[in-house]
């Protein structure tokens, strides 16, 4: 009986695992009652386990579904462009990542992990900018369409998923009715899914990458910060007067104002006007024309999540009891007091602490207000002793605000009247580095009251700090990476003239310091991150498609297997591996500083070879964790020539444009000749060298100028080659390819009988008008006076006897001289060449000179026509006279 029930079992868990659990429990429950009941019989120790197995599977199935589903809503929220991200925090122990998006609503993004066992649903972007839902099988994205053919956008609804629970395929419907398989296999071990790849938080934004290697960047909400850095502001009449901002996380903002004063916003200034006068009356302010003596400028700022503040300072048309200096070079401060004004309170707080309702709560302790009494002006008094006085130390980077109170003309405490101004302490850069890994490291700099720094990376071993600084005041800046804004980015992104690639098992050290006249290596800021090697007892798995070679190349595709986050590969000649990279070893370490890479399927290929060469290509897979397989090698040999039997005879004939080759075949039959027609300056030239090996090498790869012509194609056996100079010499090489594409051994045409002819042309006698060529004006443009010459422009016809084949044009602003075969080798040589009639055409005629045009044609039997000559002259002709 316990035989029976076991098989029974297995039966049902083969029908539907996930079934048994979706349908109830009340199977196992029976089961289990089953086997209570023959407890006394038999031993159920392993239907006990088999059952607690089929939980357990179920259980993983369920899961797989319920993240992949997950996934899909998240991929939903991320694209919903209403959102942005808030903050992105990964449990260390899980690996789940919890995105908290501008509403506060959050999704958690399970431990990332690449299974190939889900489907690799993603997203496809168009160029308008829309998202829209796809899945990608064997490295090519398709759109997903619901039942009336449409793209869904990520926007609108998502597509299903589902579990078959006959076949344990993953299923997807863009309706929940219809249902279509997609070729992948749920694994019912334990083992999180997900559709992303990875999630890096860059500060402004998050990038987050898929399984099919899409990237989404989705920006972050900002802290909202707005502040006006100063105090209470007085104006004359009519003037101006411009403050500095801390501005940060706005979308929008609304300014307020006095009636009459203007305010404006740019490059992170406020600038102020006050209103002026009529123009005719002293400046003060009983004479300010329908406006406010006196008000508040305000800012309400506002974030992309609709939190908003306000920042504020009152402005008054008048003379200030005192004004405060600060001098950011050496941070100074100085003060002035107008008359009346016997004193003030005087102090500092950071710019993030600052408002004058603070400065008025400090002032009203009693037992603290007299420390702050300053009854002379200050003089270049220095902000580290003023901070010194209340008990504080200057930190790098900061901005303080400078405040005081006047004491004399008004001795109210108010924060209407509190005078403020910002001073910077010595500004710094901070670096920090995260997502390290075998490959990658993201490294952020961040400024701190500096406009721009000097920055670099190096391997640390090379890194000296005393030799950089001595090196940037020596040499200056013009050599390094500057930056006036945070970086945020790869490590090997920063300085790619130092370090273009990362290099697994090496440590780097990233630098930064701000831009100054003169350089102290103490505010010289430093990181040193170490890469983590790779390891060679991982699982990752690659394969090396079927080897395709020819003559001359040698390529295989290489696929991605288990395990595998990125793959290296190369080919190596067999010398190399014979000499150089001897050892598996040696190859592991060039493929991992100098291969090639790749996360999808990629073809590894070598051209320009020679054949018969040997080599082999080799490739290793790496995991998500750095560990790398096993090296895998095959060979790759290019196609070594396997030449046939066949002989060839040529006769050459040789025309003036033309040469013709007579090839005759014995010894076999080709299918088709590959040859190259050379003049001695092409058989010299850097392709060939005058070296009849590199030819016979070209006409075997079918590389360069080779040109390949089948049997088929030729005339009686014949080739011939068109369009060449008159009377020159070429060399022609042949060779004959088989059925078999194997080609016979290099033939060679006589040399001296390769040569293309100079024309005989008609008697004279033999023409007459009616095959003389005819040009025809048929307009004249204006006069143009040039920098060099006078001169009109023309269009002009040319039309030819009806039996004429081609034509050759030249023409020139001097009559040509010579006997008439050196006119007629120069029209052929410098001439167009044409084969149908020629209208439209312009050229220019220089005042009081004449254009000369020589024409030369060639019938439909090939005979040539002598020379034309027509002149034209600079007035109105419009019918040249044929000389």
């Amino acid at each position: 009986m316990p035989e029976q029930l076991l098989k029974k079992h297995e039966v049902m868990e083969k029908k539907s695992i996930f079934s048994c659990r979706r349908n109830g429990r009340s199977f196992l429950y029976l089961l289990i009652a089953c086997v209570t009941m023959f407890a006394s019989c038999y031993n159920d120790d392993d239907l006990k386990n088999s059952i607690s197995s089929l939980e357990d599977r179920v259980a993983n199935l369920e899961s797989s579904l319920k993240s992949v589903q997950s996934d899909i809503a998240t991929l939903n929220t991320l694209l919903d462009g209403n959102k942005q991200i808030k903050s992105v925090v990964k449990d260390e122990e899980s690996g789940n990542y919890t995105i908290t998006f501008s509403d506060d609503t959050t999704v958690t993004i399970q431990g990332i992990n690449e299974s190939a066992d889900v489907p690799n649903i993603t997203v496809i972007k168009e160029e308008n900018g829309i998202y829209y839902w796809g899945i990608e099988t064997n490295g090519k994205a398709e759109y997903l369409k619901n039942s009336k053919g449409e793209k869904m956008p990520v926007t609108g609804s998502a597509p299903y998923i589902r579990i078959n629970s006959e076949t344990y395929e993953w299923e997807i419907s863009t309706d929940n009715e219809n249902w279509t398989g997609t070729g992948v296999i749920a694994s019912d071990k334990s083992n999180a899914c997900s559709l992303f790849s990875s999630i890096e938080d860059k500060g402004d934004y998050v990038i987050i990458t898929l399984r099919s290697g899409v990237t989404l960047e989705v920006a972050k909400v900002q802290d909202l910060k707005c502040m006006i850095l100063c105090g209470k502001l007085y104006f004359e009449a009519g003037k101006t007067q411009s403050v500095a901002l801390e501005m940060n996380g706005i979308s929008q903002y609304i300014i307020t104002k006095p009636d009459g004063w203007k305010v404006s916003i740019a490059d992170n200034k406020l600038n102020i006007t006050a209103p002026a006068t009529d123009g005719t009356t002293p400046t003060t302010k009983a004479y300010i024309v329908e406006a406010e003596e006196k008000g508040k400028v305000a800012i309400l700022a506002v974030a992309t999540n609709g939190k908003s503040v306000i920042s504020e300072i009152p402005v008054e048309i008048g003379t200030a009891p005192m004004t405060i200096s600060a001098n950011n070079e050496n941070r100074t401060v100085s003060t002035t007091y107008a008359t009346g004004t016997q004193g003030c309170y005087l102090g500092v707080m950071k710019s993030s602490e600052y408002s004058a309702d603070n400065v008025v709560k400090l002032l009203s302790d009693e037992t603290v207000k007299a420390k702050y009494q300053k009854r002379s002006a200050l003089q270049d008094e220095t902000l580290e002793r003023l901070l010194s006085i209340e008990g504080s130390t200057m930190e790098d980077g900061t901005t303080y605000m400078i405040w005081a109170m006047p004491v004399g003309r008004s001795s109210e405490i108010v924060a209407d009247n509190v005078i403020a101004t910002s001073i910077q302490s010595p500004g710094i850069v901070e670096l920090a580095s995260s997502d390290i890994t075998f490959e990658s490291a993201n490294l952020t700099i961040t400024m701190k009251g500096c406009n721009e720094y000097v920055c670099g990376v190096l391997k640390s071993s090379a890194f000296n700090a005393s030799q950089l600084i001595a090196s940037l005041n020596q040499d200056g800046i013009n050599d390094y990476v500057t930056k006036t804004s945070d970086y945020n980015g790869g490590l090997d992104k920063l300085d790619t003239w130092a370090v273009s690639k990362i290099v697994a098992g090496t440590k780097y050290t990233a630098w930064a310091i701000p831009v100054s006249t003169t350089y102290e290596e103490k505010r010289l800021k430093q990181i040193e991150i170490e890469i983590p090697a790779i390891t060679f007892d991982g699982t990752a798995t690659i394969s090396i498609g079927d080897i395709i070679a020819d003559f001359s190349s040698v390529k295989a595709d290489i696929t991605p297997g288990t395990d595998c986050y990125k793959f290296y590969y190369n080919y190596f000649s067999k010398d190399l591996l014979d000499t150089k990279y001897t050892t598996d070893e040696a190859i592991r370490d060039y493929l991992l500083q100098s291969g090639a890479s790749s996360k999808t399927v990629a073809t590894c290929s070598k051209t320009y070879m020679n054949p018969g060469d040997k080599g082999s290509i080799c490739a290793i897979a790496i995991g998500k964790d750095g560990k790398a397989g096993s090296l895998v090698k095959k060979e790759a040999n290019v196609k070594e020539v396997a030449y046939n039997n066949i002989s060839l005879s040529i006769a050459t004939t040789a025309a003036p444009t033309s040469l013709s080759y007579k090839i005759t075949a014995s010894n076999g039959t080709p299918t088709a000749y590959r040859y190259l027609n050379l003049t001695d300056g092409d058989l010299e030239g850097y392709a060939y060298g005058n070296d009849e090996k590199k030819v016979e090498n070209a006409l075997v790869t079918k590389s360069g100028r080779v040109t390949e012509i089948a049997i088929a194609d030729l005339s009686e056996g014949t080739l011939k080659i068109e369009n060449l100079p008159i009377e020159t010499q070429y060399n022609f090489f042949v060779m004959a390819v088989d059925a078999e594409g194997n080609v016979s051994k290099m033939f060679k045409a006589t040399k001296e009988e390769s040569i293309t002819k100079f024309p005989v042309f008609l008697d004279e006698e033999v023409c007459n008008a009616a095959t003389y060529p005819t040009v025809t004006v048929t307009s004249w443009g204006d006069e143009v006076v040039g920098p060099a010459s006078t001169y009109k422009r023309i269009t002009y016809s040319i039309s030819m006897p009806e039996n004429c084949k081609e034509y050759y044009v030249y023409n020139n602003n001097t009559q040509l001289s010579g006997m008439y075969d050196e006119q007629a080798r120069k029209v052929l040589q410098r001439g167009t060449k044409y084969t149908a009639i020629t209208s439209n055409k312009t050229t220019t005629i220089v005042k009081d000179a004449k254009k000369y045009f020589y024409i030369m044609w060639i019938d439909k039997d090939n005979k040539y026509y002598r020379v034309r000559e027509t002149k034209i002259d600079y007035q109105t002709d419009t019918t040249p006279a044929n000389l």
